[in-house]
């Protein structure tokens, strides 16, 4: 097997697709600037997410920001764990662009 991906670039780049898919669902949310948080407040205030998704947006914002400043370092167990809370978000915004509700089958994650 290679070498180990890096944890903070594991998170990192999780995030940025997260980033990206909350772009591309903007106009569904209404011109709100379109960030993760932003994007998923729009869709909990029309009933689209459960309120947790808000809490759950602004937890992976807060932790992107700590590990992308160098104020947390993650172990890779973290990383992966953390990139897979940003994944949930990102379909569900890729759900939200198309002006579709996304399916129960599409969790919310837990609480990183």
């Amino acid at each position: 097997p290679g070498p180990a991906a890096d944890p903070t670039v594991v998170f990192l780049e999780a995030y940025r697709e997260l980033e990206a898919t909350a772009k591309d669902a903007g106009p569904a949310a209404e011109g709100v600037a379109a960030t993760p948080v932003t994007v998923m407040r729009s869709l909990a205030s029309r009933g689209q997410v459960p309120a947790e998704a808000v809490r759950i947006a602004e937890d992976l914002r807060r932790i992107r920001n700590e590990v992308a400043h160098g104020a947390r370092r993650l172990d890779p167990a973290d990383a992966e764990n953390l990139a897979i809370a940003a994944r949930s978000p990102a379909e569900i915004f890729r759900w939200a662009g198309q002006n579709q509700a996304p399916p129960a089958s599409v969790p919310v994650p837990a609480a990183p």
